[in-house]
């Protein structure tokens, strides 16, 4: 018996592995090639696989180890578990991955810096009752408050 977590359905996609490993692992390396993925690229290849491969009744599933590498049975047998990524959780695969999500997250905090401000409410989303300005704060009608 492996230690393995394994998916034996018979639709088995790479997402349900991926989502499965997230947990474990956010940057691997591929088995062919050795290039580092981060989690965010490994789901949308995952979702372009299972869409343009997706996997029949008897092609076999993908497995998963607790560590976090992502492999598929062929066929559905364990022992000719091909390996396709490989869990990349050095102290430098980390670091990058973090400052990539930081900068990601400064880019999107600038753009909402200079985005324009959100439309007030003109009408009460409790009774639908108009509001007669913009600094009026509760509902005239209901008393419901502004938002």
């Amino acid at each position: 018996m492996s230690n393995n977590i394994q998916f034996r359905r018979n639709n088995a996609c790479l997402l349900s592995a991926v989502t499965e490993v997230a947990s474990a692992c956010v940057v691997w390396r591929r088995a062919e090639g050795g290039e580092k993925i981060n989690i965010f690229q490994l789901e949308n290849m995952a979702r372009e696989i299972d869409q343009e491969q997706p996997l029949k009744e008897g092609d076999g599933f993908y497995t998963v180890s607790p560590e976090g590498a992502i492999g598929f049975c062929p066929g559905g047998i364990e022992y000719l578990t091909r390996w396709l990524f490989y869990p990349a959780m050095d102290e430098e695969s980390v670091t990058e991955f973090v400052t990539d999500i930081y900068g990601k997250l400064d880019e999107i905090k600038a753009e909402e810096e200079t985005a324009a401000p959100a439309p007030v409410a003109k009408f009460c989303p409790n009774c639908g009752s108009p509001y007669p300005d913009e600094e009026t704060r509760f509902c005239p009608n209901c008393g419901t408050p502004r938002q």
